[in-house]
């Protein structure tokens, strides 16, 4: 996409500014007046003029927009990574709390399995007893 014409609201989305382009737009007019040359190609359009650019004018005129661009996207990379990190970590504390949950269930369980083999013993031995009388 180098070399193809860009609106201003395309391109302004392209690199994370405002939906619409003005700020673009005015980050072009104050580079066209710095350098003289006219960085923006213009359009005839019904009401107004309609720019477009490309992303080697934009590259060549206006360096301060792809700073921030990378910045931006080295920014998603970090947050992306640290959010990676962060559901790791709850999935790992959410597996801890599960098999400490399920320990403990297991251990009630069991103590209510010996309890019911318990009681079923001596409820063996009752019959037992009350078969000899």
């Amino acid at each position: 996409m180098t070399g193809q014409l860009m609106t201003l609201p395309e391109a302004s989305r392209r690199y994370g500014l405002d939906p619409r382009g003005e700020r673009l737009r005015r980050l072009l007019i104050a580079a066209e007046r710095r350098t003289g040359h006219r960085i923006g190609v213009r359009l005839a359009g019904e009401r107004r003029s309609q720019w477009r650019v490309t992303d080697a004018l934009l590259r060549r005129y206006v360096p301060e927009l792809f700073g921030s661009a990378e910045q931006f996207g080295e920014l998603q990379r970090l947050v992306r990574h640290h959010l990676r990190d962060v559901d790791r970590r709850a999935e790992s504390v959410a597996a801890d709390v599960a098999r400490a949950e399920c320990a403990v269930v297991r251990h009630e369980l069991g103590e209510a399995i010996v309890e019911v083999a318990e009681g079923v013993g001596k409820l063996a031995a009752r019959v037992a007893e009350l078969e000899q009388r």
